[in-house]
């Protein structure tokens, strides 16, 4: 799929926001008391969190999409671990069915409080042994675009020791026009 043709909220804005950081301020009174701010401010895409257990209320999902908002659901645990990929497509269908079109899994996995087992040498390769599942699930969902899950701003992991495995040292030239800045050994 080219760029372009990726879905786009109708009046796209390019404005986002992350709503809550936790599952339980979805009742039709929060979407009530939301919606006018997000329209005032002029919010086309919208972070909503989910997880396995209890996904978000379709009235809330459709609530949202009425607004011409495109939401973007984060299905995660507390902790990067393993998810169970039967739950994870019961899920995620749900979404897909309520015209959510991005969803991604986990949250912040250069945040060290987000890993049971903290050896940095094993995280890429456990980061990929949940992760690889989960995108096999989404990607086999007809109108879902799995996300690569985003780093948190100034994690307290080194990105190139914990879960970033994009980054990696090069003396080849880049794919895009963009070139490392001057002395960097690493670029995405």
């Amino acid at each position: 799929m080219k760029i372009h043709e990726y879905p786009r909220a109708s009046h796209d804005t390019g404005i986002e926001v992350h709503s809550f950081p936790h599952p339980y301020h979805y009742r039709p009174d929060d979407l009530a008391t939301l919606a006018p701010e997000l329209s005032a401010l002029g919010v086309s895409w919208l972070v909503i969190v989910s997880d396995l257990g209890q996904s978000v209320p379709e009235i809330f999902v459709r609530g949202l999409r009425e607004l011409a908002i495109e939401v973007i659901v984060r299905t995660c645990s507390p902790n990067v671990e393993y998810l169970d990929p039967k739950r994870l497509r019961a899920v995620c269908q749900r979404y897909a069915s309520w015209a959510v079109h991005y969803v991604h899994v986990c949250q912040d996995l250069n945040m060290r409080d987000r890993w049971a087992q903290r050896d940095p040498r094993a995280l890429p390769e456990r980061f990929m042994t949940y992760l690889l599942p989960c995108l096999e699930v989404l990607f086999s969902i007809e109108d879902l675009v799995p996300l690569f899950t985003p780093l948190a701003p100034s994690g307290d992991y080194d990105d190139l020791r914990s879960g970033c495995w994009p980054v990696r040292p090069t003396t080849r030239r880049p794919l895009t026009a963009r070139t490392p800045p001057a002395g960097s050994r690493y670029w995405i």
